[in-house]
């Protein structure tokens, strides 16, 4: 089930009823859940059961999906996405890290398309790095402060 360019997720349509918006919801609801549904199915996936096994993952783990509001991160050089983490992911050790792209989209830090920049100055490996805690100070803190409140 997709959704077309005519629709219009974030008002109801002049003079409906409320029959058509509730379609309307039913619809996005079904595209939120089967979507949702094929992060659960893709556990199962032979690459999904290959990579456990050389990694040494338990089957019995399951896997995660998060639900989020969607932003764009590719609307001008004040925009940005990236990925951040509570721990360090080669070590383990609790703190603050990642990447970030300014006037990007999600995969374009992760599929290697671009090379993205630190989160916090203190990982910078040139000057030329530009890091978000300088380049959007205040987007920085805040998610500074949703990582100490989860940590």
């Amino acid at each position: 089930m997709a959704l077309d360019d005519t629709d219009n997720l974030d008002t109801p349509e002049e003079g409906g009823n409320g029959d058509e918006q509730s379609n309307r919801t039913f619809r996005i609801l079904a595209l939120v859940l089967g979507g949702i549904g094929a992060v659960f199915k893709s556990w199962n996936t032979a690459r999904a059961v290959t990579y456990r096994k050389l990694n040494q993952i338990p089957d019995d783990w399951g896997t995660a999906c998060n639900v989020q509001s969607m932003v764009f991160g590719n609307m001008g050089d004040r925009s940005a996405t990236g990925v951040a983490f509570t721990r360090d992911p080669a070590t383990g050790e609790s703190r603050f890290f990642g990447e970030w792209l300014p006037n990007a989209q999600g995969e374009d830090v992760v599929a290697g398309i671009r090379t993205p920049y630190p989160i916090n100055k203190d990982n910078k490996k040139s000057e030329d790095e530009l890091s978000l805690e300088e380049f959007l100070p205040s987007p920085y803190q805040q998610l500074v402060r949703i990582y100490k409140r989860l940590e």
